[in-house]
């Protein structure tokens, strides 16, 4: 598994807890611990291998215990049972530039739980107090450059 998937899986866990309304230091770790192996200069897969996983800065027992997870199975279980607790369009949302957790919660919470359904509202010209202005182009414009195929991606694996 490349540092690239883990750094994915991480920052959607993080997102995820951050929606949940999970303790701040729990979410903070999770992103640390992305900002860390986006640094490396080795893959995640070689620190497992050579044990030296302590050398990830951050990285403290649980969240070490993930990485081997990851690393040894290609999943996380942890990461699987976040996933369930949320709409499948959660994930989806999340890939929109502007739409960060606690826009995707809310927009949730409004019953848009897809880009598509998103992107309709938009048109449609409905009232999001919690989309306005810039933020509103910037989400526009982002679901045009996903759905054309633009250079962001999807969340990978959702």
């Amino acid at each position: 598994m490349s540092n690239q998937e883990i750094i994915e899986v991480f920052k959607n866990i993080a997102d995820l807890l951050d929606i949940k309304g999970e303790n701040p230091f729990k979410v903070r770790a999770y992103r640390r611990v992305v900002t860390s192996i986006e640094e490396l200069s080795v893959p995640v897969e070689q620190l497992v291998r050579e044990d030296r996983l302590n050398e990830i800065p951050g990285a403290g027992d649980a969240i070490r215990k993930k990485l081997i997870e990851l690393v040894n199975t290609g999943r996380l279980e942890y990461y699987e049972k976040l996933k369930a607790e949320f709409p499948a369009g959660v994930m989806e949302l999340l890939a929109v530039p502007g739409v960060g957790p606690k826009t995707a919660e809310m927009l949730v919470k409004d019953g848009i739980t897809s880009i598509d359904a998103l992107e309709k509202a938009l048109e449609a010209g409905k009232e999001m107090p919690h989309i306005v202005g810039k933020t509103r182009e910037k989400i526009t414009q982002g679901i045009k450059n996903l759905k054309s195929g633009g250079r962001v991606k999807l969340h990978a694996g959702d």
